[in-house]
């Protein structure tokens, strides 16, 4: 039954991402993201929110892997933890996690070495609002659903989010 949830259907906050940051989130690898706008500001701490995988990758795939390496992840570790789990695909919500609070960094905080390693990025390449992120959970199977800019609500079914 795509897209009719008939009644089975959860509405919840969502918002999209690419790769390998969708994965490398549901994971658990990443643990904070960052944005250059207080997108998460208005959710209240331990919310649950929908990641939804867009169809485009990051424009810098050598970037995060870098950041790994860094962290003394192997190549074998880097490209698991950055792949989708066999089965799913982009264009879809693919998991759920929880948003902690949201601060505005400092410069000095985005030099932080552990701060990068939890974003997954260098401070250049960091969003100036930090959201702490846990609990992630991937689906059984991706919900195939358009994405949007910003925080939407979308419907998944309730089945989605039995673990």
């Amino acid at each position: 039954s795509k897209g009719n949830t008939g009644g089975n259907g959860v509405e919840m906050p969502c918002f999209s991402m690419s790769q390998p940051f969708v994965s490398l989130l549901l994971n658990g690898i990443k643990t904070v993201e960052t944005r250059n706008n207080p997108m998460f500001s208005d959710l209240e701490p331990g919310t649950r929110i929908l990641l939804h995988c867009g169809f485009k990758d990051w424009r810098d795939q050598d970037a995060p892997r870098r950041e790994l390496q860094k962290a003394g992840f192997t190549d074998e570790e880097i490209k698991k933890y950055s792949a989708l789990p066999k089965g799913f695909s982009k264009g879809g919500i693919v998991g759920v996690l929880t948003v902690g609070k949201t601060w505005k960094s400092t410069a000095y905080e985005r030099d932080d070495e552990d701060l990068q390693r939890k974003v997954v990025a260098s401070a250049d390449d960091m969003g100036v609002y930090c959201t702490e992120i846990s609990n992630p959970q991937w689906f059984k199977r991706s919900v195939k659903a358009r994405g949007s800019p910003g925080i939407y609500s979308a419907t998944v079914p309730k089945s989605s989010l039995s673990s």
